[in-house]
């Protein structure tokens, strides 16, 4: 399996797949960056009064993956209009944070989950990740070299790699990621049974 961005992130399913390669996985971890206290993602929110206007395109796309995120990993049917719980709120501009929630989330988070995948982790024959140095989000490098600790820490073994380059500069050129490093990487140890 293979993705890019939340696609990559969306590839690290340790009870399904055996060999992953993920470039530049995103939201592998709770983000504190764009989309945590720091950033505006969940004031701006606040401030969207309508489905409609959340999802004009790219001028709110933080917003739009913090509803994503949290539909994935906290949905509340009862909670229109985005019907989610999020940790962090405002009220008369004052910051709210719901620790039940914000724990929920890194529970249910790539790394908060490796804890309870160990041993199907152990069973990936080979794992992959890359990130670019110059990435348009914070959160990626950030993420991924947390994520890649942790492994090792574990004696989970795979590769992590950082690249020159940005989200998706170095993706489908003829020097790019997947040409040059994905393709090979599956040729090595994606394995079928004859």
């Amino acid at each position: 399996m293979a993705g890019h961005s939340m696609g990559g992130q969306g590839a690290i399913t340790p009870e399904v797949f055996s060999t992953v390669y993920a470039l530049s996985p995103a939201t592998l971890g709770v983000i504190t960056e764009e989309f945590g206290i720091r950033g505006n993602a969940y004031r701006r929110i606040n401030e969207i009064s309508s489905r409609e206007q959340l999802i004009t395109g790219r001028d709110e796309f933080e917003p739009n993956a913090i509803v994503a995120m949290g539909r994935a990993y906290t949905p509340n049917l009862d909670k229109p209009p985005y019907y989610t719980n999020f940790p962090y709120e405002y009220e008369n501009d004052s910051l709210i944070i719901n620790y039940e929630v914000l724990n929920v989330r890194k529970q249910k988070s790539v790394i908060g989950m490796v804890d309870y995948h160990i041993e199907n982790l152990k069973k990936i024959k080979a794992l992959k990740l890359d990130w670019g140095r110059n990435e348009d989000t914070e959160h990626i490098p950030t993420t991924c070299l947390r994520f890649s600790k942790k492994l090792e820490n574990l004696g989970i073994n795979h590769y992590a790699e950082e690249y020159i380059g940005d989200h998706s500069n170095k993706l489908w050129t003829d020097d790019g990621r997947a040409l040059n490093d994905m393709f090979p990487f599956f040729n090595t140890y994606l394995k079928f049974n004859e």
